[in-house]
């Protein structure tokens, strides 16, 4: 499966995990921490819209070369080259059916899959191709004069984005739930920016932004608590007898998928990994600081922000479950030199529930990522209603404020609509003169607005900037 293998040996333990001793308190009173991580039971396809949205999507198989490269350009990048508007046209016509599918019947609820063990990966990407394509159709019906069709049609994608994200099944769908979440944003953004938009499309577009304003960081502590049932119904409960490092390594990395292969090396492991693992203890191992995490998020976002909020998942748990090293060992599929199987023997000897420290390890890595996906989807929705109001003042002729205090202090924004960055806890930071809207971003530096405006890669401010009038 992989051409170099990366060990993780040698767990060196340090002071006990503190969260075995703290009760979990919120509003004074003592806490069921395993009541944060329950998420409801799987329901039945009857009612839910995934059901009808997965037989409807087409794969990227089902489309040409030229066809998929047509949707990335008008879902990805945004906006159709009048050369390729025939052909979108024709991709669109070809698709209608499939695009039109892309909204909630009465009475629908929307549920993604959730990861099934041996019994195959959770796969929520029909959602994200069905977005791609009513992102498109938007576009198509915005060029064809139908500009309320395009805004209703936009509606219909954020309720159904932000069903699917609140109910996302774990990191699979969160993951999913969040492309398709910032596609629709995009789009959103691109409808802001048309000229010909008038204020009570603007409104509308803001209502849907609203409505769905903390669904990300919602979904996201859904995700984190299905993530953590998954880990332990399908990895822990089914932990492998092999005692290989690589293979165990493998086997949890692939979800229980892949059956463990011992491929004739030294055994790290002197006994199995089934008898080194506490498996309670470790329920308890990750589960508390990840309920703590969770609840730090809070009920929408944090008070303080990003930076200053919850802050690392992953470094706080190595700090509780007493890690103070962990050797990594590439090799090339030889047998690990005698020395080190002894070495790392001696290292697991001294440490108690090693097993389950090497679990809890690895469960942590994806947090972070996935907190900061969450938390930047939330920035974005925020900005994009702020700038909304900006672009009011715009179309007004009014021009823009001198600065966002003086947009909040002469009503120029709604009062429901704050301009806080959820990223510093401090207002969004704003230039008149050049136009430009930002978020202090991951690092909470405020750079003063530089940044890549298509807030992909690695961007120091998430910026936002505004059309020039004419």
């Amino acid at each position: 499966m992989f051409a170099r293998v990366c060990v993780m040996v040698g767990i060196v333990a340090g002071c006990g995990s503190a969260w075995a001793e703290d009760t979990v308190r919120v509003d004074g009173a003592a806490s069921d921490w395993e009541s944060v991580l329950t998420i409801p039971p799987e329901r039945s396809d009857a009612g839910n819209a995934w059901a009808r949205w997965a037989a409807a999507a087409p794969s990227m198989e089902d489309l040409s070369d030229d066809e998929h490269d047509l949707l990335m350009e008008s879902s990805i990048f945004l906006g159709t080259a009048e050369e390729n508007l025939v052909a979108m046209r024709e991709l669109i016509s070809r698709w209608a059916a499939t695009a039109s599918a892309l909204r909630l019947e009465p009475g629908e609820y929307v549920q993604l899959p959730r990861p099934r063990g041996v019994a195959g990966m959770a796969d929520a990407s029909p959602l994200r191709t069905l977005v791609r394509l009513g992102s498109t159709w938007i576009e198509i019906a915005w060029r064809d004069g139908r500009s309320d069709d395009a805004i209703d049609g936009l509606a219909d994608m954020f309720a159904c984005v932000d069903a699917g994200m609140r109910d996302n099944g774990g990191i699979v769908g969160l993951l999913t739930a969040a492309v398709a979440t910032d596609l629709a944003l995009a789009r959103a953004r691109w409808l802001m920016d048309r000229h010909d938009i008038d204020e009570e499309q603007l409104a509308r577009i803001d209502r849907a932004l609203a409505q769905g304003e903390d669904v990300s960081l919602d979904g996201l502590r859904h995700g984190l608590a299905a993530e953590y049932q998954c880990v332990f119904r399908v990895v822990v409960e089914r932990l492998p007898e092999t005692r290989d490092i690589d293979s165990l390594l493998r086997w949890v990395a692939a979800m229980g998928l892949e059956t463990p292969r011992e491929e004739g090396r030294e055994r790290v492991f002197g006994e199995s990994p089934r008898e080194l693992l506490d498996v309670d203890a470790t329920y308890e191992l990750c589960g508390r600081p990840l309920a703590e995490y969770i609840r730090s998020i809070g009920d929408g976002w944090t008070p303080d922000g990003w930076t200053r909020g919850p802050g690392s998942y992953a470094a706080r748990l190595r700090a509780e479950l007493g890690i103070t090293g962990v050797r990594l060992l590439e090799h090339d599929g030889a047998a690990l030199p005698a020395d080190v199987v002894a070495s790392v023997r001696q290292d697991l000897a001294n440490v108690s529930n090693p097993i389950g420290k090497l679990l809890a390890a690895m469960m942590a890595a994806p947090v972070d990522g996935l907190s900061w996906t969450a938390f930047k989807t939330t920035t974005t929705r925020r900005a994009l209603r702020v700038y909304g109001a900006l672009r009011v003042l715009q179309l007004r002729g009014e021009g823009l404020p001198e600065s966002l205090e003086a947009l909040v202090r002469d009503g120029g924004i709604d009062r429901r609509v704050s301009p806080t960055d959820p990223m510093s806890g401090r207002l969004f930071g704003f230039d008149r003169e050049r136009r430009m809207l930002w978020s202090v971003g991951r690092d909470g530096v405020d750079d003063g607005g530089i940044g890549d405006e298509t807030n992909f890669g690695g961007s120091r401010d998430l910026v936002w900037v505004l059309p020039e009038l004419d």
